[in-house]
C-alpha cells in the first residue's frame, strides 16, 4: 500500500527529531577519573543537644563483643567509653533505650559495657532497623519523636536507620563519637551526608556525646 509523500516526510522528520533529543553529550570524565582530585568538604559544625527525655529514645546498634575488639575493629573498640557514658546518662534520666543487632549476632553478644539491662527491648534487623520490624509502631506507641543513633557502622545502621527515621518523620541526633565504621572515610561520608543532605535538613543534629545534656 502506498503512503502519501507528505505523511512519509512528516514521519521522517519526527523520527529525526526524536533521535536528536536522544543524542546526549558524552561525559568526558567519571567520578573514577576525578577521584584523586576530589577534596573533602569542610567538616559539618557540631551542635549541642538537649533532648526531651519523654520523647527521645537512644538506639544502641550492633555492638558485637566478638568483633568490637582492638584486634578486629579498632575504631569500634575506641568508641566504647563514649557510648557507655551516653547509655549511663540516658538510663539515669529515664530515657528509653532500644537495642538492635544484625542476623550474624545474638542478643547476648553485646559488648559487656554496652549491654542491655532489664526489659530494654532488642530488635534483630540488618542495616535499616525499621525495615520488617515493629520498631516504628513501638516508637509511636511510646510517644517517641527523636532518636539518638549509635552503632558500629556509620555507613550501615546509622546511615540506613537515620534515613528510615527521617522519611518516617522522626528527628535524629547523631553523636559523632558514637559511630564507627571500618574506615575513617566511611564515617566521614556518613557524618557529612547526615549533616548536610536535603534528606535530613531540619531533621538531624550532629553532636558529640559530651555535648548532649540530660536532666539531673
Amino acid at each position: 500500500m502506498s503512503t502519501p509523500s507528505g505523511i512519509t516526510t512528516s514521519f521522517g522528520a519526527i523520527v529525526f527529531a526524536i533521535a536528536a533529543t536522544l543524542t546526549l553529550p558524552v561525559c568526558a570524565q567519571t567520578v573514577i577519573d576525578e577521584w584523586t582530585a576530589v577534596a573533602a568538604p569542610e567538616a559539618p559544625v557540631l551542635s549541642s543537644a538537649a533532648p526531651d527525655v519523654a520523647t527521645t529514645a537512644l538506639l544502641v546498634m550492633d555492638f558485637n563483643a566478638r568483633t568490637c575488639t582492638p584486634e578486629m575493629r579498632v575504631r569500634c573498640h575506641a568508641i566504647i567509653p563514649a557510648v557507655a557514658n551516653l547509655i549511663a546518662h540516658a538510663r539515669a534520666s529515664g530515657m528509653k533505650i532500644i537495642y538492635t543487632h544484625g542476623p550474624n549476632m545474638q542478643a547476648d553478644q553485646f559488648v559487656t559495657a554496652l549491654a542491655p539491662q532489664g526489659d530494654e527491648p532488642i530488635y534483630q534487623r540488618p542495616f535499616n532497623k525499621f525495615y520488617g520490624s515493629d520498631l516504628e509502631a513501638d516508637l509511636r506507641a511510646a510517644g517517641i519523636e527523636t532518636l539518638i543513633l549509635t552503632s558500629t557502622a556509620g555507613v550501615g545502621a546509622v546511615f540506613a536507620t537515620g534515613a528510615g527515621a527521617a522519611e518516617r518523620g522522626f528527628n535524629i541526633i547523631v553523636p559523632v563519637d558514637g559511630l564507627a565504621s571500618d574506615t575513617a572515610y566511611e564515617d566521614q561520608f556518613a557524618v557529612w551526608y547526615l549533616g548536610t543532605s536535603n534528606t535530613f535538613r531540619g531533621k538531624s543534629i550532629l553532636t558529640r556525646s559530651d555535648m548532649i545534656t540530660f536532666p539531673q
